[in-house]
């Protein structure tokens, strides 16, 4: 330890003192004593004529080696002994926790309407009903297509939900609704087979008069609203812990999407690719972006470089001490520099040895 350190020299120096015996020092004159100010700069600095001549002294007795860098920037093989992390490198130790928002939610349901909330539901009731009107006329009866309403619709979120749970994901409609006891019963009481298919085909999350103008400057137009929503109350719900990761997850689509994406690697090689930023503590996911390729000229139009991705994904905590953990795709040598430089918010990364630190 470094007071370890400190305390042997002071007790070697003490012994040449007493070996010298030098009793002609003047008693009145006032000991030097090296002060520090604790508002300068965390870090020692030394010029480079206090450099060249230095010369590291170990617990052993050997000297420590110096060495100079391709940028000029100096390394010593050992620590100077009064060293301090600087202020963009002392992590925050505030534990993860709720916001004064959340705070007072208590039972399951409460949570599930504050990230689904009212405003969500009212979207998807007002344009599902739309499409419904739309679509009518193709049916005989008036009661096979008649038009839906909140109950339904949260109903029917919640069937999904639990079918996830189950893993009854890749089941036929017909296994979800048996009647010999081998089916969730909750399905059978909660709708018919029939009104689960229409609606599972009615959904819409827009206007869609208005859906034509907004993709000319919007891919992700046809779920913007809801979706920039719900991302709103995951970043205002929970405080994250000191540590967040930045990465991809590829949720498993096969319909018609301009923005799908195939990639072999993953379990389910074809979905909807998103960009994500997680608590590593809990694994609360506090914000997200859609990758829908080059947006068409407007306000949506962004760089996707993770050197200018991932600053835009850690937004809401920048400045804030904490750290962020990427993996090779999202790691280089000039996005780590950008985001202590200018966002003052450390990074550790994966690098693959054959990747150029400094590409993007």
């Amino acid at each position: 330890m470094n007071y370890e350190k400190a305390e042997r020299r002071i007790q070697r120096y003490l012994e040449e003192v007493e070996e010298e015996g030098d009793d002609s020092a003047d008693e009145n004159e006032e000991d030097h004593v090296d002060t520090q100010d604790d508002v300068t700069d965390t870090e020692q600095e030394f010029s480079d004529s206090d450099l060249d001549g230095y010369e590291a002294s170990n617990d052993d007795g050997t000297q420590g080696q110096q060495y100079k860098g391709k940028d000029g920037t100096h390394w010593r093989s050992d620590p100077p002994l009064l060293s301090r992390a600087r202020k963009c490198d002392i992590i925050r130790t505030t534990l993860p926790s709720v916001t004064p928002e959340t705070r007072k939610l208590k039972t399951v349901e409460e949570c599930w309407r504050y990230f689904v909330s009212n405003e969500i539901i009212e979207i998807i009731v007002k344009c599902t009903n739309q499409n419904i009107r739309s679509i009518k006329s193709n049916y005989k009866r008036e009661r096979y297509a008649y038009e839906t309403n909140t109950c339904e619709i949260e109903g029917l979120i919640g069937l999904l939900l639990l079918c996830g749970i189950r893993k009854c994901c890749r089941m036929n409609a017909k296994d979800l609704f048996k009647t010999n006891g081998s089916s969730i019963e909750v399905c059978r009481l909660l709708t018919s087979e029939f009104r689960f298919r229409f609606l599972l085909r009615c959904p819409r999350f827009d206007d869609k008069k208005t859906r034509v103008d907004r993709l000319k400057s919007d891919k992700l137009s046809p779920i913007r609203q809801v979706f920039d929503n719900f991302v709103s109350k995951s970043q205002k719900g929970v405080t994250v812990s000191p540590t967040v990761t930045v990465d991809e997850m590829l949720p498993e689509f096969r319909g018609k999407c301009c923005f799908r994406q195939f990639i072999p690697s993953k379990p389910n090689k074809y979905g909807i690719k998103i960009e994500a930023v997680a608590c590593a503590e809990t694994f609360y996911v506090m914000n997200m972006k859609v990758y829908v390729g080059t947006q068409p000229e407007g306000p949506y139009r962004c760089s996707n470089k993770p050197v200018d991705l991932v600053p835009r994904l850690c937004k809401c905590i920048l400045g804030s001490g904490r750290n962020v953990v990427t993996d090779n795709w999202f790691t280089s040598f000039e996005l780590m520099t950008t985001m202590l430089s200018e966002h003052k918010t450390t990074m550790i990364g994966a690098l693959r040895k054959n990747k150029k630190t400094g590409s993007c």
